[in-house]
């Protein structure tokens, strides 16, 4: 991510004790041997980092500083007077390496290594899990499985029932759900067919940010006639990976495509600031806005915008409404501020997050990891130490850290303001003392909207209510006829080898409860 909070800095331990004896300084650990079978990866790779952290304190005399902190990092390259550009971005830092500056290239290598130390610990809590890479769906029926079992292990235990359970565990918890043709709004043969389909969420994607994500990964591809079609390319390919084997089996998934209204928001109205550290969408992006809608048509799949509102507003209004309908949800983004939605463990109907570069599924437990909060006081933490994507400066001097252990032993913002005094803390008190309203104020402008009328929403004609709400019946002809006007020939070569392979990827379904009768536990 290119978003930096420099507020992060006040918290990073920065030893000013010049006079530390040689002694006293941190010592290089050995090097993990690549060749020793026994060291994981993880392990080998968390000791690079190490003696990497080492090897950087010793550059700057022994003396610890906040790696991980931009303006600390600055402070060390360029003095804590240093005037002009001071950015410690991946190209600075590579051009003074290539200067030969020995502390760019280390603190360099020391963020190549954290992140990679970062995917490795993804790949192996996926591992333990069992999911697989950028398989959403798989990885869904296999985590229905698990739960399948774990539910059959209690009943036939004894574990599940008797007067004290809850009412998690009752008939609402059930793994499958019967789907009535009848609730069908297609007479499609093939969907018609199934009447007892694996209980499955209603999946938001937060379609704008991707579209903006698609564009800055992909090269400035371009239709024949010079149409830009790099960030429509990206998003076909994610939608396609994701739906096509569910749609050649005939099944019309829970989906939804959720987009920010064209024009300021209501956010903007009550503060002109907001955001307004972005610059203009890039012109070569604007017209494939309306060429990603006119792929989702092609598809099939429901898109929802609200005026005057963004998609996240939507996205936390169709969650809450999916979940009172009974349905679970699972939001395919990456927006920090949709982390406020996520529900605990336990709670039934659940709301979850889908990370969208592999579709990793982020819980209650990986926003606690990640800000040290729960779901529900993210948004007082988000207040607290500011948002610089949105323009929200928040504290001053009070980062994500400190905002969290605020919180945490405050219990919520609005009882911390309350209790100003008694923050034992000079600078944190002092601090909140002088942006108290503004503080209050950014809470409001971080919380989303879960209330948009449903009939500002441009929801389709037959809508029903979300736990009947499906993509509409695949047309293959209609998608590839778009791909050619398009010129997505990856896109349309995937599609045809799919439909003349006639293979069709499909996953073993979870076993019932009535298997486990005869097992003896």
């Amino acid at each position: 991510s290119n978003n930096r909070n420099d507020s992060n800095d006040s918290e990073g331990k920065h030893d000013n004790n010049d006079n530390k004896k040689p002694s006293q300084r941190k010592k290089l650990p050995t090097e993990a041997s690549s060749g020793n079978s026994s060291t994981s990866h993880l392990t080998a790779l968390t000791r690079q980092l190490e003696h990497l952290t080492c090897q950087i304190y010793q550059l700057n005399d022994g003396v610890e500083f906040n790696i991980n902190s931009p303006k600390q990092v600055a402070n060390v390259l360029f003095g804590e007077d240093g005037t002009g550009d001071c950015s410690t971005n991946k190209d600075v830092l590579e051009a003074m390496a290539s200067a030969g500056n020995e502390m760019a290239g280390c603190i360099y290598k020391y963020r190549k290594l954290s992140r990679e130390i970062k995917r490795e610990q993804r790949r192996i809590e996926q591992q333990e899990k069992g999911d697989r890479k950028n398989d959403y769906y798989g990885n869904l029926a296999r985590k229905n499985a698990r739960s399948m079992r774990e539910r059959a292990v209690q009943s036939a235990t004894g574990g599940g029932s008797g007067e004290n359970q809850t009412s998690n565990t009752g008939e609402d918890a059930q793994i499958f759900e019967i789907v009535e043709p009848a609730s069908e709004t297609s007479t499609d043969d093939a969907t018609a067919d199934i009447n007892v389909q694996r209980r499955e969420p209603l999946l938001l994607i937060d379609t704008s940010a991707y579209i903006f994500r698609a564009y800055h990964a992909l090269p400035p591809l371009h239709r024949s006639d010079g149409t830009p079609t790099g960030a429509l390319h990206g998003v076909c390919r994610m939608l396609q990976n994701l739906l096509l084997t569910r749609l050649l089996k005939g099944e019309r998934p829970r989906v939804v495509l959720a987009f920010d209204s064209v024009g300021p928001n209501f956010r903007h109205d009550l503060y002109p600031e907001y955001k307004a550290n972005r610059g203009p969408c890039p012109d070569d992006l604007v017209p494939q806005f309306a060429l990603v809608r006119e792929a989702a048509e092609a598809l099939g799949v429901v898109q929802v915008q609200a005026e005057g509102y963004e998609a996240d507003d939507v996205i936390a209004t169709l969650a809450r409404t999916a979940v009172e309908e009974g349905v679970d949800v699972d939001i395919l983004s990456g927006d920090k501020d949709l982390m406020q939605l996520i529900t605990p463990p336990g709670i039934e109907p659940s709301v979850h997050m889908i990370d969208p570069m592999h579709f990793d599924r982020v819980d209650h437990d990986d926003v606690i990891k990640k800000w040290g909060v729960s779901s529900e006081k993210l948004g007082d933490v988000l207040a607290l130490a500011g948002d610089a994507s949105d323009n929200i400066p928040g504290a001053p001097g009070i980062g994500p850290k400190i905002a969290a252990t605020l919180i945490n032993d405050y219990g919520t913002l609005s009882n911390l303001i309350s209790q100003i005094d008694g923050i034992k803390q000079k600078k944190r008190r002092e601090s909140l003392v002088e942006n108290a309203e503004k503080v209050l104020f950014y809470r409001e402008l971080v919380t989303l909207d879960d209330s948009i009328p449903m009939s500002k929403m441009t929801l389709p004609d037959s809508f029903q209510g979300l736990n009947s709400l499906r993509m509409s019946s695949f047309d293959p002809n209609r998608l590839i006829d778009f791909y050619k006007s398009m010129e997505l020939n990856a896109c349309q070569n995937q599609l045809q080898n799919r439909l003349q392979s006639g293979w069709v990827q499909s996953f073993k379904p979870p076993p019932s409860p009535k298997e486990y009768e005869d097992v003896p536990f």
